[in-house]
């Protein structure tokens, strides 16, 4: 199938947001705490800190996940167009994947390589499904069916009812890991194989359920994929705006909805305790998830109305190197961000940075990483772990160079 340009800018464009938030999040990596910020600008902190987590935290990598729909679809025509077996093919490389998060799981506790092919390997067994039927399942799944289930099951061994003082308690409240008190990399490896494990599983499958969330993204990468929209981007100019306003609209709604409810703190579903979980908590979740949906939808949108506009199209261009090459950036974005912040390495000193400056480093290894892309693609056909992720793929070696 002839490659949809758009994507490829799309998918750079998305893991510029990624890099931007964990920057923010130093990559999920905790050093000890200090009151010392070095390069400190308070309006500039509180502003691109704001801007991280409104704008850009979730929706981002919601628009990589979408993404990753839509290839699913892609690659499975082009299969089929050289009678090769898709199932086979498709998990081939969502074992590798899968291994290939794992192992970077290890210095890296907030990859989302090994959830993906998780999700590949679903997507791969409803793919046959009327879309109708997946569409309800989509809906289902952003609105938080399995979380009402999960909610039941814990309220029922909940005899105390909710405390306000519970309700907001701060979940992040734990003691010092051992591994900061003996910083080393295999110790920081202990590390994310005992502790942050068990916390990524509850994350995206516990109540909170984040993964449930990437599933229906998922989903609906697919159903566009096989609705051929984005084959037909040209015909398509009017449809692609009033979609974009659609879900404009759609998030205002909702957003003054839930302005409706008191503060409610969503984080308690990711460690409940002993506390009852009320029908309000998991309403606003609900709302919360599905508007964050739709803000994903918005920046999207955005960017293939902007991309449609052949003046705009050759300057997000510049981003499509850097999505070819998706998977090698996305790992050495946490290789860079284990340097950085890892406690054994420059952790205590680069944590200690406003968000601000962290932002701007981050576009700056952003910069370079598109830069180096950008180079290799003219001598090689694809990314390093792209290359070896098709030669695992095909089962054999690919030819990587140019003619």
């Amino acid at each position: 199938m002839k490659r949809i340009d758009v994507l490829d800018a799309l998918r750079g464009f998305s893991l510029l947001g990624v890099i931007v938030i964990h920057m923010i999040q130093k990559f999920g990596i905790r050093n000890i705490s200090s009151d010392i910020i070095y390069f400190n600008f308070p309006f500039l902190d509180t502003s691109s800190t704001w801007f991280a987590y409104n704008i850009v935290m979730g929706r981002f990598i919601n628009i990589f996940a979408f993404l990753f729909g839509v290839s699913f679809y892609i690659q499975m025509k082009s299969a089929e167009s050289k009678n090769i077996s898709f199932n086979i093919f498709f998990i081939r490389r969502m074992v590798f994947l899968f291994l290939l998060g794992i192992l970077i799981h290890s210095i890296y506790n907030v990859e989302i390589l090994s959830v993906y092919a998780i999700f590949g390997l679903i997507l791969l067994l409803i793919k046959k499904i009327n879309k109708y039927i997946l569409i309800l399942f989509t809906i289902l799944l952003i609105t938080g069916g399995p979380r009402v289930y999960q909610t039941i099951n814990h309220n029922r061994g909940i005899s105390t009812e909710i405390v306000e003082e519970n309700r907001n308690r701060n979940i992040y409240n734990r003691e010092t890991p051992q591994h900061l008190e003996n910083p080393s990399l295999i110790n920081t490896v202990k590390h994310n194989y005992q502790s942050r494990l068990n916390g990524k599983i509850n994350y995206q499958f516990g109540m909170f359920g984040r993964g449930y969330l990437t599933l229906g993204i998922f989903i609906i990468g697919y159903l566009v994929g096989r609705s051929r929209y984005l084959e037909k981007l040209g015909k398509n100019k009017k449809l692609t705006v009033r979609l974009l306003l659609l879900s404009v609209l759609s998030f205002i709604g909702i957003t003054l909805l839930l302005n409706q409810f008191p503060n409610t703190n969503t984080r308690l579903l990711f460690s409940p305790g002993n506390n009852l979980i009320d029908n309000n908590l998991i309403f606003v979740k609900a709302m919360e998830d599905t508007a964050l949906v739709l803000s994903s939808f918005i920046l999207g949108l955005g960017f293939i109305v902007l991309y449609q506009n052949s003046r705009i199209q050759s300057i997000l261009n510049i981003l499509s190197p850097y999505g070819r090459t998706a998977l090698t950036n996305y790992t050495l974005q946490g290789v860079f961000g284990l340097v950085l912040f890892a406690p054994w390495a420059l952790g205590p000193f680069f944590s200690k940075y406003g968000n601000f400056s962290l932002i701007i480093i981050g576009l700056l290894i952003y910069f370079l990483q598109m830069v180096a892309s950008n180079h290799f693609l003219k001598k090689y056909r694809y990314g390093p772990l792209e290359w070896i992720w098709r030669c695992v793929t095909y089962n054999k070696i690919q030819s990587i160079k140019k003619q």
